[in-house]
């Protein structure tokens, strides 16, 4: 991952992990996500003193995984700036320096209202130091985390901006190779902006940092090219954005996967997935401009981000803009580009040779990375990399059985332990029921896994499953940082319970039966793993305390790897206090 991708620009104060990319408070010590400690002593040391002659730091606005972003004030125009700071300790190594550089570059050669601007670049005390546009707002990516989907038209609108930003660059030979939801800001009108340019390729003193056979990028996003460790070319930023756009509109990244090399397996192979029949109101062209811009071979892709643009504004009802005037025409496609046939897991190996420069790093939400330390490859494979789902399908409602596409009722494994084989799920499980007030709804879902969600009140099924499937992620995000898990998918019967609802289900199904003052101070959640049956106070802290608790229960219990860790004692209650904590 670039280094400093996941910073932001903005006036919230965060750290962002550099093991998994989640953002945390500034003053946190640990990540509330994976548990790795957040090194932000010698972050906060610089606040209060001036770089580059002109700049006082005020304050860390985010940390990534090579670079820390200050906000800062010059001296003389007050003028709020972004700092982004390579340490020393990590400026002397020659391909670390050379891509921060890469970036200043690039930068330096942009100049268009949806791209951080630079305004200065320095060395100070062995330091690097990028100064940038301060921009009040949050990332693409946080909002989609934040509402779990983002309705069709303020997703097309950020798009629209990012592919003007595109057109500009590409037509002066820089392609950015890490477009994604997390370097897009976007500001409280809606105003969208490129940022973090530290992999992108210039065609014009390119070095050996866009060397074939590197894989550079977010495997989330990758095109088919970047996947192989081919030469890009501007066709591969709309490859990514479209992958963007897919993850705005539905939930989730068009391809997913248990391991890093699973979903780059589809990349290459799968055809896109449709946006259509998921519940929600789309336009039937809007899923064909995605199709178009997921296409494997670049040539049947848009051939530059200005023909995507006027598709996208034909949607909205916007007439085509005017290309700049000083657009020059964009660079030759290289051979190099093309797709091949489709790969077999046996011939990646090496079209697949990680870049080893610089340490790699996961992602919460959003997008585990290709950048690994060599000889970790096979390792990776083999281990969790646990991630959003392709998105929510409904099944059906109603107590009957429910249909199966693509035999998802069997379940399947997040991630195989090495040397063992995957876990074989069971059939759904009819759920272990108590007495209490009338369900009134009853939806199944596929998010791989098989969930239905049953609650005595109207509710938006879609919505609680969208949660349920973040709070999955977390939790099995965290166990394989902390515990290298092999995390299983299991059907969860999903129940929305009232105190008494879930009193009754602790009375019944618990060994030591429940508490006199139970109905008064209800538990948050109780789980009965033989009917793989939850129930979640539903209450005013549903969303974002009941349910995450209550969902990493069941996922440990069904999983062989945990419980063998001692899952009660060992992995469950260091995860709930960093739940507790947000």
């Amino acid at each position: 991952m670039p280094d400093g991708a996941d910073e932001l620009h903005n006036a919230e104060a965060v750290t962002v992990c550099p093991d998994c990319g989640i953002d945390n408070d500034a003053a946190a010590d640990r990540c509330v996500s994976c548990g790795a400690p957040l090194d932000n002593a010698a972050a906060r040391a610089l606040i209060g003193q001036q770089v580059l002659g002109v700049y006082k730091i005020l304050d860390v606005v985010g940390k990534g995984g090579m670079s820390v972003v200050y906000k800062a004030r010059h001296k003389m125009t007050e003028q709020l700036v972004a700092l982004k700071i390579l340490p020393a300790e990590l400026a002397i190594h020659p391909d670390i320096k050379a891509r921060f550089l890469e970036e200043a570059k690039a930068l330096a050669k942009l100049e268009h209202p949806h791209i951080v601007r630079l305004y200065n670049f320095g060395e100070e005390g062995g330091r690097f130091v990028l100064a940038m546009q301060f921009v009040d707002g949050t990332t693409f990516e946080r909002k989609i985390f934040a509402a779990g989907r983002l309705e069709w038209q303020e997703a097309v609108n950020v798009a629209r901006q990012v592919l003007q930003a595109l057109e500009y660059a590409h037509g002066r030979g820089i392609v950015h190779r890490d477009i994604k939801p997390s370097n897009i800001l976007v500001r409280g009108d809606g105003s969208a902006m490129i940022m973090d340019f530290g992999i992108a390729k210039m065609a014009e003193g390119s070095s050996r940092l866009t060397a074939t056979g590197q894989t550079m990028g977010t495997v989330r996003y990758m095109s088919p090219e970047q996947v192989r460790g081919q030469i890009v070319d501007h066709r591969s930023d709309l490859y990514s954005l479209g992958a963007a756009l897919f993850e705005a509109v539905v939930g989730d990244t068009p391809f997913d996967g248990a391991t890093h090399f699973e979903i780059m397996m589809k990349h290459l192979n799968e055809p896109a997935p449709g946006i259509l029949g998921r519940g929600f109101d789309v336009p039937v062209d809007l899923d064909r401009v995605l199709r178009r811009a997921l296409a494997k071979p670049p040539s049947a892709r848009y051939q530059r981000a200005a023909e995507l643009l006027a598709d996208l504004d034909r949607i909205v009802g916007l007439p085509a803009p005017p290309l700049p005037a000083d657009t020059r025409p964009l660079p030759p496609t290289p051979p190099a580009a093309r797709s091949p046939e489709p790969a077999k897991a046996d011939e990646l190996a090496p079209a697949l040779e990680p870049d080893d420069s610089r340490p790699g790093r996961g992602r919460p939400s959003q997008g585990p990375h290709s950048q690994w330390p060599r000889g970790q490859w096979m390792a990776l494979a083999a281990l969790v990399a646990a991630g959003s789902v392709v998105g929510l399908v409904l099944l059906r409602g109603g107590h009957g059985p429910a249909a199966d596409p693509k035999g998802l009722t069997g379940g399947r494994t997040v991630a195989e332990s090495p040397g063992k084989p995957a876990e074989v799920a069971p059939a759904w499980p009819e759920p272990a029921l108590v007495p209490g007030p009338p369900v009134a709804v009853d939806q199944r879902f596929a998010a791989p896994e098989l969930l239905r969600v049953l609650s005595p009140r109207a509710v938006d099924s879609a919505a609680i499953a969208r949660s349920y499937v973040a709070a999955r992620r977390r939790f099995t995000d965290w166990a394989q940082k902390t515990h290298a898990a092999a995390v299983a998918l299991r059907p969860l019967n999903l129940v929305l319970a009232t105190p008494g609802t879930v009193c009754a289900a602790v009375t019944r199904f618990s060994r030591s039966g429940a508490p006199d003052d139970c109905t008064a101070k209800p538990p948050r959640f109780f789980y009965a793993p033989k009917n793989a049956t939850l129930y979640v106070l539903d209450d005013d802290r549903l969303l974002d305390l009941n349910l995450p608790e209550g969902v990493s229960q069941h996922v440990c219990a069904q999983t062989e790897s945990l419980l063998e860790k001692g899952c009660m004692k060992n992995v469950l209650p260091p995860y709930w206090d960093e739940v507790e904590k947000r």
